[in-house]
């Protein structure tokens, strides 16, 4: 009998994927846990994300050395690659800047965390078809209800968040 394997492990993506869904999953609790812990109530949101920053950078920089190592690459870097790969890192940097001052100003985990996933969805998708935009009935149904009901998350969060 011919074993099948799991899914995951026939489409890689899906488990680099499901890495960052783990990931960005604990992201917003320990963000909040490292806040609290700081006990500097003026300061705490900064020397959080001056740490974060720092775990950032040591896994960008040592990970990806590491595979380009490994890998033989060659250190030539197109100045365009450069430019937007530096761009995405002060994308994600002011993520956690965001969060840190939702969390001060009263949001709890659940419901920033929440509005910022449902909503960086929203953004991605939008901002990705106006890229790449599919051809003449490339959008099916079930899509655009996917589009709508992000919105009512979005929506229902805010509104019915607990107190």
């Amino acid at each position: 009998m011919r074993r099948r394997r799991l899914l995951i492990f026939r489409r890689p993506w899906l488990l680099f994927s499901l890495m960052k869904v783990g990931a960005l999953g604990i992201y917003g609790i320990l963000l909040h846990a490292s806040r609290l812990a700081m006990t500097d109530p003026t300061q705490a949101r900064y020397k959080t994300l001056f740490f974060a920053g720092i775990g950032f950078s040591l896994v960008a920089i040592v990970g990806s050395a590491l595979i380009l190592k490994f890998r033989g690459i060659q250190w030539h870097f197109p100045i365009r690659g450069i430019i937007l790969a530096t761009l995405a890192g002060a994308a994600s940097a002011t993520t956690a800047l965001g969060i840190l001052l939702a969390f001060e100003a009263q949001g709890t985990p659940a419901v920033v965390m929440t509005i910022l996933f449902t909503g960086a969805q929203l953004i991605n998708a939008v901002l990705a078809l106006a890229i790449d935009t599919p051809q003449a009935g490339g959008l099916r149904w079930q899509f655009l209800v996917g589009f709508q009901l992000v919105i009512l998350d979005i929506c229902m969060v805010t509104i019915y968040r607990p107190m």
